[in-house]
């Protein structure tokens, strides 16, 4: 059964819940459909202690297959700092650019630390 999520402030939570506690970064993708509604969780790549690589190409095909028209980015910092790093803002503007040739938006990439969070949306990263 989906959670839900019917609020910004309930994503992070779910989130935190799910990834807060980590030893190595993690990314999850948060598939939504028009109405934003949760079509699956999943955990995209599992990383290092200070990395985890993906690529586009992955992610948009993923959000294809399961017919997504939003996507959430989701990962966590172990360091416990939620500062995007110049690595992160850099990957969402190459999914950014991806996702927008299928029609796909980015909702948000948001990144968990140890009781704190950062939306790369509200820092005014993604327009």
């Amino acid at each position: 059964q989906a959670p839900v999520l019917t609020s910004f402030q309930a994503v992070v939570e779910y989130c935190k819940s799910c990834m807060s506690h980590l030893k190595t970064e993690q990314l999850r993708l948060l598939f939504l459909d028009s109405r934003q509604q949760l079509i699956k969780d999943e955990v995209h790549q599992q990383g290092t202690v200070n990395e985890v690589n993906a690529h586009v190409r992955e992610i948009v095909k993923r959000a294809l297959e399961l017919g997504a028209v939003n996507i959430i980015l989701v990962h966590n910092h172990p360091s416990g700092k939620a500062d995007p790093s110049r690595a992160d803002i850099d990957f969402t503007n190459r999914v950014i650019s991806g996702l927008e040739t299928v029609d796909i938006s980015l909702i948000d990439h948001i990144i968990i630390g140890k009781g704190e969070h950062s939306s790369l949306r509200k820092l005014g990263y993604i327009a």
